[in-house]
């Protein structure tokens, strides 16, 4: 009646089950404990205040402290399906190309995962077109931070523009 693929595949789903089913209980002990939900909530912050930062030096074309915020293998997917590496994302504002008068975070929620942080939000990117007309980006991004080197470092961003 069954195969021997199918007992594997049987077998592979079980295991598969059984992992994730320990993973959550797990997660779920972990969570009860208030010290490390006090932990948690602690580095979303610092996440969080790490993003503001790369908002801020994007403004102010801080590029050392681009430098810093941004880890050598970023991958940067942009609403309009553009692509960016570290080098491209930050040449593009040392060249002029884009340029914002300021970045507002609208809404944020930090997640930590070990060593990566995932923050889910809204944000508004004020901006001008080259007549000086204004042309607001709004988008809802997820960005992932990765902590190495003992500081929280951008390496991935992919956003959708909102109407």
């Amino acid at each position: 009646m069954f195969g021997y693929l199918d007992y594997r595949l049987l077998a592979f789903l079980i295991t598969g089950f059984t992992i994730l089913q320990s993973y959550f209980v797990s997660q779920q002990e972990l969570v009860r404990d208030p010290s490390v939900t006090a932990v948690i909530a602690d580095e979303g912050r610092s996440v969080i205040n790490t993003e503001l930062k790369r908002f801020e030096a994007i403004v102010e074309k801080d590029f050392q402290a681009l430098d810093e915020l941004i880890n050598k293998e970023l991958y940067y997917l942009h609403s309009n399906g553009n692509v960016d590496t570290k080098e491209t994302f930050i040449a593009a504002i040392q060249d002029g190309s884009r340029s914002y008068d300021s970045i507002s975070m609208d809404t944020s929620n930090a997640r930590i995962y070990g060593t990566v942080g995932i923050i889910n939000g809204k944000c508004t990117y004020y901006r001008k077109d080259e007549n000086g007309k204004e042309n607001n980006l709004r988008l809802h991004y997820t960005s992932v931070y990765a902590h190495l080197d003992d500081r929280w470092q951008h390496v991935s961003w992919q956003s959708y523009r909102m109407p």
